[in-house]
């Protein structure tokens, strides 16, 4: 990551994560926080990763491979269960490595 990326260490970068997060998931932007279990908490299914990685897309103005996200779960998440450990700050945690990326 860059940790001097002004994106990335702005709090409105976590409010943009969360507000997509709620778009993608159709639920109250209010009931997203940094710490909210997508699929356990909030009733996310695989194809809404998909989405919302095409959003952050959009966001940062880049292309990101689909397979970019699910190498970048296996790295964070080795083990584990995924419908309680993918959470907002992971999914902002790869949106601000995607912003750094040349």
């Amino acid at each position: 990551m860059c940790p001097d990326s002004p994106v990335v260490n702005t709090a409105p970068y976590a409010e943009l994560v969360c507000t997509l997060i709620a778009e993608v998931l159709t639920v109250p932007r209010s009931s997203v926080q940094l710490d909210s279990a997508l699929m356990h908490d909030l009733g996310a299914e695989s194809l809404d990763f998909m989405d919302l990685v095409f959003r952050i897309e959009d966001a940062l103005s880049r292309d990101i491979p689909m397979g970019r996200w699910e190498q970048f779960v296996e790295e964070r998440l080795p083990c584990g269960d995924h419908a309680r450990s993918i959470t907002a700050e992971i999914v902002r945690e790869f949106a601000a490595r995607e912003a750094c990326r040349c």
